[in-house]
């Protein structure tokens, strides 16, 4: 009588749902461990250039004051910061940070794909093959548009936001100075802003496809859709550009939304309850 605890506890800890769990852990112990070591790449190695055979290629070697992160810190300042701008190490750690935010950055960028890999790992036993079809389509695509996202801010937005930070700062009679935390901060912050909302139609589809939200709502709200998309225009670029670049990026933002109505109508065609996923 006294083993019976025991025996159910045993069963417990051998039983389908233990098992599942240990296999959760065992993913996020991946992804934390990928994490952590891309971090400390970045952090810790730079990149010299050798030739090879007439070839230029690039070697990794340790450096903590040459590293990758510090390479694109200085490369984001060499781009966006304008001339007759000066960055200033305002507190003691400010460039460290700076680095460091790079670093956790390139960190998340290179674990998000090994990430979702382990999620559809543990979770793709438990869905149907259109589900799974429809997940690995919503990743490559949401990716895809990240990466365009981030690539149009650092190469356009950056510029000039910077830009008209500083004619703001002049036309003020304030020094154009600016420490490097705030900078890689706001830099930073601005990428992540426009690549997330490149993901807008990515956002729909999954709404409409889960049911939640049908194509004719996100049709009839069109108005607050345009709304939104030259407010977030404002705040990536806060008249940087005398309305040029606000308008640009809010009618990519707002055809986007248009884009995302499409293809909620073409997923609620083909159904999006779950008994049209088997």
């Amino acid at each position: 009588m006294t083993d019976a605890p025991f025996a159910g506890l045993g069963a417990l800890l051998h039983g389908p749902s233990f098992r599942y769990f240990n296999e959760l852990v065992r993913r996020v112990r991946r992804v934390i461990i990928v994490f952590v070591a891309a971090i400390a790449f970045f952090s810790t190695v730079g990149l010299a250039p050798i030739t090879v055979n007439g070839l230029a290629l690039v070697a990794p070697y340790p450096s903590l004051y040459n590293s990758i992160s510090v390479g694109m810190v200085r490369a984001f300042e060499a781009h966006a910061v304008p001339q007759g701008m000066q960055l200033l190490n305002i507190n003691a750690f400010d460039s460290m940070f700076a680095s460091a935010e790079v670093s956790l950055l390139l960190g998340l960028l290179v674990v998000a794909p090994f990430a979702a890999s382990e999620l559809h790992r543990f979770v793709a036993p438990a869905l149907y093959e259109g589900e799974r079809r429809f997940i690995r389509s919503i990743a490559l695509v949401g990716g895809a548009l990240f990466a365009v996202g981030a690539a149009l801010a650092y190469m356009f937005v950056l510029p000039l936001f910077f830009g008209f930070v500083k004619t703001f700062a002049v036309n003020m009679g304030a020094e154009p100075t600016m420490s490097v935390g705030s900078f890689m901060g706001m830099a930073l912050a601005l990428i992540l802003v426009f690549g997330l909302a490149m993901e807008t139609p990515v956002a729909m589809a999954m709404l409409t496809r889960l049911g939640f939200i049908r194509a004719d709502t996100w049709k009839r709200n069109w108005r607050w859709g345009a709304v939104g998309s030259f407010a977030v225009a404002l705040f990536i670029s806060p008249g940087s550009s005398g309305g040029i670049m606000e308008s640009a990026i809010g009618v990519t933002v707002f055809a986007l939304y248009v884009v995302g109505i499409v293809v909620a109508r073409l997923l609620e065609r083909r159904g999006v309850k779950a008994a049209a996923w088997r």
